[in-house]
């Protein structure tokens, strides 16, 4: 059991920035499928729920990661999701944590800010990419409260 020292907040642990949906599935159950390899660098984790957002059409839902085939570049909204995503929009996908205010400002949330790519085309539905995905991984500037 958890205890902590102090009230707690839910803050940002992890995101996916502006990453590339690849497909659509209406046909499958509930989810986000999601590159491993994307998820080994950001630390999210299979099961894990988190909420997504829409950059075309500023939709906001809640779902849970499927692990996807990594380095596969594999970003796919599935069941009810796939309604609201098209392949080839931007989203961000974010999880969240409990945790107190002065161990958040010792914690580095975990952000993959993914490259724009035009180098992609649509083939039934499904993106096809000319080239692998690319990311920075962002730090956070934790605040020096010793000045």
């Amino acid at each position: 059991m958890v205890t902590f020292q102090g009230p707690v907040v839910e803050v940002l642990i992890a995101k996916l920035h502006r990453v590339t949906c690849t497909e659509a599935n209406v046909n499958y159950v509930g989810s986000v499928t999601v590159d491993g390899e994307w998820l080994d660098a950001s630390g999210l984790f299979e099961g894990q729920k988190v909420d997504i957002a829409n950059l075309r059409n500023g939709e906001r839902f809640s779902t849970y990661i499927i692990r996807g085939l990594e380095g596969s570049g594999i970003l796919c909204t599935n069941g009810a999701a796939a309604h609201l995503v098209m392949p080839g929009d931007k989203l961000i996908i974010m999880a969240y944590g409990w945790m107190t205010r002065e161990e958040y400002k010792e914690f580095d949330p975990k952000v993959l800010a993914f490259h724009d790519i035009a180098d992609y085309r649509i083939v039934n539905d499904v993106v096809e990419f000319n080239s692998k995905p690319t990311y920075d991984i962002l730090r956070r500037e934790v605040p020096d409260d010793s000045k």
